[in-house]
């Protein structure tokens, strides 16, 4: 019988110590430690894109949206943004721009 009680004390600490693990409290504010997956983030600005890790969902200008359309629309603007500088050759534009800067003393 002793063993039994032994064993339900251990299994209650142990679910207590998870529970524990799970939520943590932070500035007076309860947080979720686990399953970030499940957590909207915190809307701080217009242009604050940062989001905790695994986040479902970003703002962008205020409007929720999901991470895979965002993260897709960044790489394509990248991509079309770093295409326009090749072609219109603006790297060498800005280096002889620079060379030809003369420095008056």
């Amino acid at each position: 019988m002793t063993t039994i009680i032994i064993n339900l004390r251990i299994l209650l600490r142990n679910h207590i110590l998870k529970f524990i693990i799970i939520v943590v409290i932070y500035k007076k504010s309860i947080v979720q430690n686990t399953d970030p997956v499940f957590l909207d983030p915190d809307k701080k600005g217009l242009f604050s894109f940062r989001t905790h890790f695994y986040a479902p969902a970003k703002y962008i200008f205020g409007i929720k949206t999901d991470t895979f359309k965002f993260n897709i629309t960044l790489v394509l603007l990248s991509t079309i943004l770093l295409y326009l500088v090749l072609y219109y050759e603006l790297l060498g534009k800005v280096v002889r721009f620079i060379e030809n800067f003369k420095i008056r003393k």
